[in-house]
């Protein structure tokens, strides 16, 4: 089985990548973010494109869902824009479980999880 460690590590999402995802947030600027969005939606996985900007996707999305519980997430954006999504999930009971910071474009990929799903 693939560990969160080797999914963010490979940059992409494995066959066995973790069942709770079912979120992926990317930054639609960059080709490396749109092939991991492209994996994720060939998932099922509600797919939410940014550009630097999380304001919109926290407005439209987030606040209400991580209202209802922690909604695991998994993303491929630039360090800013994961800075602000890692202190908003706090409130949701969201920890940032992996980070790996890509070859190119200063992209990091990353894994929110809540504290029970932490291997």
């Amino acid at each position: 089985m693939t560990s969160r460690r080797e999914f963010v590590q490979g940059g992409d999402i494995r066959a066995s990548a973790p069942a709770a995802f079912q979120r992926a947030v990317f930054d639609e600027r960059f080709p490396a973010a749109r092939a991991f969005a492209a994996e994720a939606q060939r998932r099922g996985w509600a797919v939410t494109a940014i550009r630097g900007d999380i304001t919109e996707l926290w407005r439209q999305e987030l606040a209400k869902a991580w209202r209802e519980g922690p909604v695991p997430v998994a993303g491929m954006t630039q360090d800013n824009a994961l800075f602000c999504l890692e202190r908003l999930a706090w409130d949701a009971g969201l920890r940032l479980t992996c980070r790996r910071r890509e070859a190119c474009d200063g992209l990091v990929s990353w894994m929110m999880l809540p504290p029970a799903s932490r291997a």
